[in-house]
C-alpha cells in the first residue's frame, strides 16, 4: 500500500490531535497570594473518532475540565499550611483532609472557558484558598481544641514607639551646579598720614599729697564648731513604668515589613519576638474566623495593604524563622504590637499584612 503525501499529513494531524487530548499545550498554574486563589487554566481537544461538531466540543469541552482538575490537584498539594507542613503531606497522613480536599476540587469554580481555533477547548477554574466552603482552609485547617489568650508584653523592655508609616525606598536624583565667580581687582586706597597737632593749653600738675597713716588692726579669729553628721538611709528606686507603656489606642491593624527576607506565605503563620516567643498564631484566633479570611494578607504592593484599615501600626521583621515561614520582630516591636492591641484588638480581627 503507498502512502502519497496528503495520506501521510493526514495520519500525523490525528496523531497529534490524539496526544493533544491527553495532555494540554495550553495548561497553566496559578497559586496567588496576593488574591488568595489557586486558579488553573486547562486545555483539550475532541479525539479523532468524534461523530459530529457538536460531540467533538464536548469531548473537548471535558478534556479540559480534567486537565484543570488535575493542575488544581497538583497545585493545591503544594500549597504550605505552616512553615513546615504543606497539603500534600497533610492528605498523606490523614484520611480525612484527603477526602476534604478531593471533594472541594470536584467543586472548584468555572470561571471562563472559550473555543480555541482549530477544536480545541480552554476552561479556566479557580479555588479560593480560605471560605467558609468549598475552600483550601475549610478543608485542611485543624480546629484548636481550645483558644489560647495572647501573652502580655515583656516586662524587662519598654515598648518601641508606634510606627504608622511604611519605608518606601526611592532614587534620590544629585544634580551638581558648578558656579563661576568673577573677581574686578580694584585700586587700594592709600591713607596719607598727618602732623599732630599741638596742644591748646599745657597740662596741670596736681600738688603731691602726704599718705595718711593707719594704725595697725589685730586679727580676730572665730572659733568653728565641728558639723554632726546625721546617718540616713540609702535611697530606694522604685521602678517606674516608661512613658512609652502607654497604649496610644486607634489603630486599626497590624502590618509586618519582611521585604528582602524571602517571606514564605503560609496558611497559618506565627508572629515572634526576638527572644522566640509566639504573638500571634491560629491558637489565638477564633478558627471559623481564620477559615472564613486567613490570618493574614500577603502582597509585595505597598499600597495594597487595605485589609490591616486606616491606620495601622507598622513594624519591620528582624529575620525570619522557621523555614522563612514566620516573620521575627524585635521584642520592643513585639510589646508595641501587644500592648495596643490590648486596647484596639485588632490581632483578633486578623488585621493583619506581610509585605514581602
Amino acid at each position: 500500500m503507498k502512502f502519497t503525501s496528503k495520506v501521510l499529513a493526514g495520519l500525523m494531524s490525528m496523531l497529534a490531535v490524539m496526544v493533544f487530548s491527553i495532555s494540554s499545550v495550553f495548561a497553566q498554574t496559578g497559586l496567588n497570594w496576593d488574591t488568595s486563589s489557586v486558579t488553573v487554566t486547562g486545555s483539550g481537544v475532541a479525539p479523532s473518532n468524534a461523530v459530529n461538531v457538536v460531540q467533538a466540543r464536548l469531548l473537548a469541552r471535558r478534556a479540559a475540565v480534567v486537565d484543570a482538575y488535575r493542575q488544581l490537584a497538583e497545585s493545591i498539594k503544594g500549597v504550605n499550611v505552616d512553615a513546615e507542613t504543606t497539603v500534600e503531606n497533610m492528605m498523606v497522613t490523614n484520611d480525612t483532609i484527603r477526602t476534604n480536599v478531593s471533594a472541594m476540587i470536584q467543586g472548584a469554580q468555572v470561571v471562563s472557558e472559550r473555543e480555541i481555533p482549530g477544536g480545541g477547548y480552554e476552561v479556566t477554574m479557580t479555588v479560593p484558598l480560605f471560605g467558609v466552603s468549598n475552600s483550601v482552609a475549610q478543608a485542611v485547617l485543624p480546629k484548636p481544641t481550645t483558644r489560647v489568650d495572647f501573652p502580655k508584653p515583656e516586662t524587662k523592655v519598654a515598648p518601641a514607639p508606634p510606627v504608622t508609616t511604611i519605608d518606601v525606598k526611592t532614587t534620590t536624583t544629585t544634580t551638581t551646579t558648578t558656579t563661576t565667580t568673577t573677581t574686578t581687582d580694584t585700586k587700594a586706597t592709600v591713607t596719607v598720614p598727618t602732623k599732630p597737632t599741638k596742644p591748646a593749653t599745657r597740662p596741670t600738675t596736681p600738688p603731691p599729697t602726704k599718705p595718711t597713716a593707719t594704725p595697725p588692726t589685730k586679727p580676730v579669729t572665730t572659733p568653728t564648731i565641728p558639723a554632726v553628721t546625721t546617718p540616713t538611709k540609702p535611697a530606694v528606686t522604685v521602678p517606674t513604668t516608661p512613658a512609652s507603656s502607654t497604649a496610644i489606642g486607634g489603630f486599626t491593624g497590624l502590618i509586618v515589613d519582611c521585604r528582602g527576607l524571602g517571606l514564605k506565605p503560609v496558611m497559618s503563620p506565627v508572629i515572634k519576638n526576638a527572644d522566640g516567643q509566639a504573638i500571634y498564631g491560629h491558637s489565638n484566633l477564633d478558627y471559623d474566623k481564620v477559615v472564613e479570611l486567613g490570618m493574614a494578607g500577603y502582597t509585595t504592593d505597598v499600597s495594597n495593604v487595605a485589609r490591616a484599615g486606616s491606620n495601622p501600626l507598622v513594624v519591620k521583621a528582624v529575620r525570619l524563622d522557621n523555614n522563612n515561614g514566620n516573620p521575627v520582630i524585635s521584642v520592643a516591636d513585639a510589646n508595641r504590637v501587644l500592648l495596643e492591641n490590648g486596647k484596639s484588638g485588632f490581632l483578633g480581627n486578623l488585621s493583619v499584612v506581610f509585605i514581602r
